[in-house]
């Protein structure tokens, strides 16, 4: 008796906009800027202006979270503060400093027009990504162009009991 009726839950693009309004308001990463959600047909046109590529993810993930929606377009607009292409490196790199998952040594950063590229090579594809999510949420940064390589000879360390010392 507590299964449900049907297989797939169909919503009228009013209950989805109203689902998805409430979404992005109850989101702190989001709820301070002007986003607004269209409806047509399962398909949400996301808009607005924020002022971080962490934010504009957020309001799409919320969006293609929400139970009945098929499609998202996000056409939210990334327009942060103006900062000197010089000064916009160096805050990426101290947040990239800052982060314990990324190996700061190996990963260097440059930017143009609020857009910042990340060169160089990390150990893992979870470190890859950490180090995008970190670009994308200073203040500043316009957009990520992430080309790390993943070193393919890393492998994790295994214990050999016959041939590495445990105790070392």
């Amino acid at each position: 008796e507590r299964l449900r009726e049907g297989k797939y839950i169909v919503r009228t693009d009013r209950e989805l906009q109203d689902a998805i309004d409430d979404a992005l308001l109850y989101d702190p990463r989001v709820n301070s800027f002007d986003v607004t959600a269209d409806v047509n047909a399962g398909t949400v046109t996301l808009s607005g202006v924020v002022d971080n590529v962490r934010a504009r993810r957020a309001a799409a993930e919320d969006a293609r979270n929400t139970v009945g929606v098929s499609r998202v377009v996000n056409d939210i607009k990334v327009r942060p503060a103006t900062v000197a292409d010089a000064a916009l490196a160096a805050r990426v790199a101290a947040a990239l400093a800052r982060n314990p998952i990324v190996d700061r040594g190996q990963v260097s950063v440059t930017a143009t027009h609020g857009v910042v590229k990340l060169d160089g090579e990390v150990d893992s594809f979870y470190e890859k990504a950490r180090a995008e999510n970190g670009a994308a949420g200073v203040a500043g940064v316009a957009g990520v162009h992430n080309s790390l390589e993943v070193d393919s000879g890393a492998r994790p360390f295994t214990l050999d009991p016959y041939v590495d010392d445990p105790y070392l």
